[in-house]
């Protein structure tokens, strides 16, 4: 890692917690996978490593049939709702508090730190711009899908990032909902940022909706 930099200042060993080097953030992605196949223990003795010799084995999972569900008391369950609350799309204001379908109740609350709407939309629709995170949503949902995820969750919110400047919105941009933007520019597309998108750079971060600069 020190090669790949090199940065300004590279401690002399590298620590996730905290982070003390942008040089460990460039793998988080390759970790979270790998942890997601671990056992509990494994993951509770992920931060000393690789102070210990070896990781003990993951017990083996049941079959899915004899996988029981939680049980849930009353008060869990009040707890819960109120982590599943949303902004819905409404006619009194985007920033409306609702509350979420009653088969929604018993999922996670996720809120999605980071994902690009455009990249997505270019994906499934070969087009940058014209969709929204509710087309998204719709989309996922929908027979067009060859698969669905393992564990269902409940998007409660999450930022729209914007790191490519030949794809930023509309200054006038409208996004509803408990979404909010990030606007910046992605060092491998440093070379578009011409005269004319750095000044619509600059008055994107004049939109109420956006709450951050950089990719």
């Amino acid at each position: 890692m020190r090669r790949v930099g090199p940065w300004e200042r590279t401690p002399i060993k590298f620590t996730i917690h905290p982070v003390n080097s942008p040089a460990v953030l460039l793998f988080w992605r390759c970790m979270l996978a790998l942890l997601m196949e671990c056992s509990p223990e494994q993951v509770e003795q992920f931060p000393s490593f690789p102070e210990f010799d070896r990781l003990p084995e993951p017990e083996p999972s049941l079959p899915e049939a004899a996988v029981m569900e939680p049980a849930v008391d009353e008060a869990e369950e009040s707890d819960l709702g109120d982590l599943i609350m949303l902004d819905e799309v409404g006619d009194s204001g985007d920033d409306e508090p609702g509350f979420v379908e009653p088969q929604m109740a018993n999922l996670p609350g996720v809120f999605d730190s980071h994902f690009h709407l455009d990249r997505t939309s270019m994906k499934i629709w070969q087009t940058a711009v014209g969709h929204t995170v509710e087309d998204l949503l719709a989309y996922s949902s929908s027979r067009e899908v060859n698969f669905m995820p393992s564990v269902k969750i409940n998007l409660v919110g999450g930022v729209i990032v914007h790191s490519e400047p030949r794809t930023y919105p509309d200054i006038n941009f409208s996004v509803q909902g408990p979404w909010k933007v990030a606007i910046g520019v992605h060092p491998k597309h440093c070379d578009t940022l011409t005269v004319e998108r750095s000044l619509v750079l600059k008055q994107l971060l004049q939109h109420p909706k956006v709450v951050a600069l950089g990719e």
